[in-house]
């Protein structure tokens, strides 16, 4: 990945950045170039930013405004000391790679523009070194994301982070935070070496992959804020076939969770846990009805599937995560989880349940496919990718969670987000070139014996990057047990809460009537087409209704 990035930076003059033009590239044709900003300097660039070979950037008591990418790669470093970095822009990142080094120190100020979660992330790979001591860092009440793989080290020491945070590690990574005053969720795979040292709220998800076998029972401080001291490795009593390390030094609040994948073999007993990770992996598919479920009691449960054993005994779980993965399909019915995400090729039918958004929210990513049903979900929820994910008479309220990370619902990349006959707090958004569908009957009104008026909403929004636009939309009926749909109304204008149509129902016999409402785009090459995902009310006709003045009562 650096070296295609080094190829393209290095044809581009080094320069001041110009507004609207080129990227600035800093040790790109001068491999040792040092880019200053010192005290009260202050920079605006709407521009990427490329660091390279050993060039550096010095924020030194400047301030830094960057819409834009940063990357930091080969032997070059990007240095905050005394300064400030605003981070804002849509899914803008600062890039670690090699043997790059971000330091963030002395009374810095590292601050995310932010309205969503992962709008800015930092991303770690190679032999990368991310430093941070004695600064701040801000969300914007939002969450910070950090991605490391290969060989790539973070370390913090006396910072001060204002809002939550996510780790996510691979490989042979490392992970160091000593006198922080927020951890957050630590999610691992694989070998990497975590090490907490006088450090509050640290959730670790411990990874116990294909070959572990667990038997244990987690420490449960009286009370919840007496320091915890633990160190986890493979071999210790009650783990094997664990290839990371865990040191928990003198640490408060640590809440413990497991992330047992296919093949391993797992036993928790007499333990608070305060997440559980289970992924559905692979070709195959399964269902799931009723025992995940947030704050249960365990007294002697195994989970019923056939390719890991996870046994909960004595035990409780306050937060379930529940990802699909693979090619993997699942129907769940009925459970209560923090999060649910549906990723690469897996498919998901999840009815009757109730996503309450602990761990953040209800997501589709890379050609995953979703289909929520007669449920709520109290947080939000995202669509990335070539993803889709269809809501069908179910809500999605912020208001009805215990945190808010996000209050808006957006489709990103190419993906698809419809929404039948779902009721959302925030009105789902389509960046990029996704693509959203809002159809919805809502209510009927009888305007007298004869004519109802049926009010709903039939719309799309296109991302910036899609030739989609709104087409017509046909709102129909048909006898219960009938086969032919009946015109009510047509238009080429988008609705929102507004008359759909008026049904004249004079001449219809008595009976239960199904209303069909679809909506048609002017780019229906997508294998989701969205007439293919009508809205759906049925309504019940009396034969012969009691005379009286027209009342305007909604049915």
């Amino acid at each position: 990945m650096s070296r295609l990035l080094l190829s393209f930076a290095c044809i581009l003059t080094v320069s001041l950045p110009a507004l609207g033009g080129d990227p600035l590239v800093i040790g790109g044709v001068d491999c040792d170039e040092v880019f200053r900003l010192g005290a009260g300097e202050v920079l605006d660039n709407d521009e990427d930013i490329y660091i390279m070979n050993r060039g550096a950037l010095l924020v030194e008591g400047g301030v830094l405004n960057q819409t834009g990418q940063i990357y930091v790669l080969d032997d070059a470093s990007f240095v905050i000391d005394n300064g400030e970095l605003h981070l804002s822009g849509n899914d803008t990142n600062v890039w670690v790679g090699d043997r790059g080094r971000f330091v963030v120190k002395n009374g810095s100020f590292l601050h995310y523009v932010q309205q969503y979660v992962a709008q800015h992330n930092i991303i770690g790979w190679g032999d990368a070194g991310i430093e941070l001591e004695d600064s701040e860092v801000d969300c914007d009440g939002s969450i910070e994301f950090i991605y490391l793989v290969e060989r790539a080290a973070y370390s913090a020491s006396r910072m001060t982070y204002n809002h939550w945070k996510t780790w996510y590690l691979w490989d042979d990574t490392a992970l160091t935070l000593t006198d922080v005053n927020i951890a957050g969720d630590v999610v691992f795979y694989d070998r990497p070496t975590l090490r907490f040292t006088n450090t509050t709220l640290v959730m670790p998800w411990l990874f116990l992959g294909d070959g572990a076998t667990v038997d244990f029972r987690f420490p449960r401080p009286e009370p919840a804020s007496a320091p915890v001291t633990l160190l986890i490795e493979d071999g210790i009593d009650g783990f094997a076939g664990i290839g990371w390390s865990l040191s928990i030094d003198n640490c408060r609040y640590v809440a413990w969770g497991i992330n047992p994948y296919p093949g391993s073999q797992v036993s928790i007993h007499d333990s608070a846990l305060t997440m559980v990770l289970f992924r559905f992996l692979g070709h195959g598919e399964g269902n799931m009805d009723g025992i995940m479920r947030n704050g249960a009691f365990y007294d002697d449960q195994v989970i019923p599937v056939d390719d890991r054993s996870l046994r909960l005994v004595n035990s409780s779980v306050a937060f379930w995560k529940v990802d699909v993965d693979g090619e993997f399909d699942l129907t769940a019915r009925d459970i209560v989880f923090s999060e649910m995400v549906i990723k690469n090729d897996a498919k998901a039918r999840v009815i009757d349940s109730i996503c309450e958004g602990q761990t953040i929210h209800l997501g589709v990513q890379h050609r995953a496919e979703l289909v929520f049903e007669g449920g709520e979900v109290w947080s939000y929820v995202s669509a990335w990718d070539d993803a889709v994910m269809v809501l069908e008479s179910s809500v999605v309220d912020w208001q009805m969670g215990q945190f808010i990370y996000q209050t808006r619902n957006i489709a990103h990349g190419n993906s698809r987000l419809y929404c039948v006959n779902s009721r959302l707090r925030s009105p789902p958004e389509a960046f990029d070139a996704a693509l959203v569908l809002f159809v919805s009957i809502d209510r009927m009104t009888a305007l007298d014996l004869d004519l109802l008026q049926v009010r709903g909403s039939a719309w799309i929004d296109a991302g910036p990057s899609s030739p989609a636009s709104f087409n017509r939309y046909r709102l129909e009926f048909r006898k219960e047990d009938g086969e032919t749909w009946s015109l009510i109304e047509e238009s080429n204008q988008p609705m929102d809460d507004d008359v759909l149509g008026y049904w004249d129902i004079a001449a219809l016999p008595a009976g239960r009537y199904t209303l069909r409402l679809r909506a048609w785009s002017t780019e229906e090459n997508s294998s989701h087409p969205i007439h293919d995902y009508p809205a759906m009310r049925t309504v019940t006709l009396p034969l012969n209704p009691p005379p009286r003045k027209p009342s305007g009562r909604a049915w």
